[in-house]
């Protein structure tokens, strides 16, 4: 079992040479957080949709934003990252929110070509206040 395993290893290890990729260079996690400035907001964001990237990779996530106050709100939402992303474009921002009322904002995340392995950190805000 360990020669199978070690066998398969090196393979994969082989092929991301072969095709141009340093060994550690194989994928990388990026830990999605967020914070909510107003206490009448929610953010709903799935971490999952960017478990697991290449370098140079682009990927789609979708935030939730829910007003849940009782007075509309003029939302804003932010981006925080480190060198391990190149770009980070939100499909949606400077908008009103009625209450109890939620809508989904496309973020496009682009990852630097030269990304280092290992884990790195995107920090979504949302922000909302008086229209």
């Amino acid at each position: 079992m360990r020669r199978r395993r070690a066998s398969v290893l090196a393979l994969v290890l082989l092929l991301g040479l072969i095709m141009g990729y340093g060994v550690a260079s194989l994928t990388r996690e990026v830990k999605v957080k967020y914070k909510v400035v107003s206490p009448d907001l929610g953010l709903e964001v799935n971490p999952n949709d960017l478990k697991e990237v290449w370098p140079g990779d682009k990927r789609e996530l979708t935030a939730v934003v829910t007003n849940t106050g009782d007075a509309k709100l003029k939302v804003t939402l932010d981006a925080k990252y480190g060198e391990q992303i190149k770009e980070v474009v939100i499909g949606k921002n400077n908008f009103e929110l009625n209450p109890k009322e939620s809508v989904k904002v496309p973020i496009t995340v682009v990852f630097d070509e030269k990304a280092s392995p290992g884990d790195g950190e995107l920090i979504i805000v949302v922000a909302g206040g008086k229209p």
